[in-house]
């Protein structure tokens, strides 16, 4: 091998090495999640030579996907994704690599989410599930505005992206059920000296009364973010970027 193809294959695996150590670490705060899916981002930009990528998380109440993270033009801060046809969820869940267009028009697959694509200007796609050989609880989206034939090489690359950002995903919902039970923890006590503090009986009663609205709310809250959890609404830090989530 010539030395100038061996230093670029390297350079390649370094590239990698990176991107697999940047994306596995803790996400604590949307700022966290942010920042770990830019570095994705540039690093699709660098390697396959398209920046567009979007993120979905399943959305167990409603059905479909919730689109959570999003880059590229066309499609709005929050939009949801319909549910895909069966044989589309089969074919996603057995695969153990990116499902692959190369052209849009005239393709079958992924009719339900056809809207979005043609939003995005879309002209061929990656789509990878996050937990292979499982239902999808998210899916990663690879798209170019130019038809081309993905090569095994960016197909490894996204089925490797999809993997970790599962777990980030996975992660997210870990820690906000940590927040949720903070926050009912920390409504309970303030309920409690509350009504340590009241003395009449009318005023006692209606306290308490707000009180267990309060806690009602928040295990409302926790029982919801167990379905659908997903990262908070964060406003685009460029022209080109967004950050979705509901």
């Amino acid at each position: 091998m010539p030395t100038s193809e061996m230093d670029e294959a390297l350079s390649k695996i370094k590239s990698d090495h990176i991107l697999s150590a940047g994306i596995t670490r803790s996400i604590h705060s949307d700022r966290d999640w942010q920042h770990v899916l830019g570095l994705c981002v540039e690093q699709l930009a660098a390697r396959i030579g398209t920046h567009q990528l979007i993120v979905l998380s399943m959305n167990h109440e409603r059905g479909g996907f919730d689109q959570c993270y999003c880059t590229g033009k066309g499609l709005g801060k929050s939009e949801h994704w319909l549910p895909l046809d069966t044989v589309d969820e089969q074919m996603l869940q057995r695969a153990h690599s990116p499902v692959s267009v190369e052209s849009i028009d005239g393709e079958l697959k992924f009719a339900p989410w056809r809207s979005h694509f043609q939003a995005m200007q879309a002209k061929s796609l990656l789509v990878s599930n996050t937990s292979p050989g499982q239902p999808a609880e998210g899916m990663i989206i690879v798209t170019d505005k130019i038809e081309r034939r993905w090569s095994q090489t960016e197909r490894e690359l996204v089925q490797t992206l999809s993997c970790q950002i599962g777990l980030i995903l996975h992660q997210w919902q870990l820690q906000r059920q940590t927040d949720q039970q903070a926050q009912l923890h920390e409504t309970f006590q303030w309920g409690m000296r509350s009504l340590q503090r009241l003395s009449k009986i009318e005023t006692l009663d209606q306290s308490a009364i707000r009180h267990i609205a309060q806690l009602c709310m928040c295990l409302w809250r926790r029982s919801s973010l167990g379905k659908t959890a997903r990262p908070r609404p964060s406003e685009p830090s460029t022209d080109t970027k967004s950050h979705v989530s509901s």
